[in-house]
């Protein structure tokens, strides 16, 4: 797992878990596209491949996803179309659900509230322990 990842992934869990009480997701693959949907809106991505797409999935949130789930996920995703090898957005169309922001930045500052008291407790008590920087 990256650096930037380790303490982000308790937050992907998180809005991952109010994403499906939220209960408007029948399946797991619709709760995966929702965090693909999220990588394609920030990356401004306007064409991918599945493979890309499963890296960005462990990069950013830390899940390591089959290759086969991501292609069924992204293939459920309205106003992305596969041609050849790759999926190709009509930005023309594309969105985001704000319930994933929303979910994702609580979920963001909860584990900051928790994590940044934690590091700087150990610091404190322990200065001669290695504790990485954010």
């Amino acid at each position: 797992m990256v650096k930037e990842n380790a303490t982000s992934l308790l937050a992907s869990f998180a809005t991952l878990k109010t994403l499906s009480e939220a209960k408007k997701y029948s399946n797991a693959y619709q709760l995966l596209s929702e965090f693909i949907c999220y990588i394609i809106g920030t990356k401004k991505l306007h064409t991918f491949s599945s493979i890309e797409i499963k890296n960005q999935l462990k990069n950013i949130f830390g899940f390591d996803v089959p290759e086969a789930v991501v292609v069924t996920s992204c293939k459920s995703i309205k106003h992305i179309r596969k041609s050849n090898s790759l999926f190709v957005v009509d930005w023309s169309n594309f969105s985001c659900d704000i319930t994933f922001e929303k979910a994702k930045v609580e979920a963001e500052e909860m584990q900051a509230s928790i994590i940044n008291p934690l590091t700087a407790y150990i610091r404190e008590k322990h200065p001669d322990r290695k504790i990485p920087d954010d």
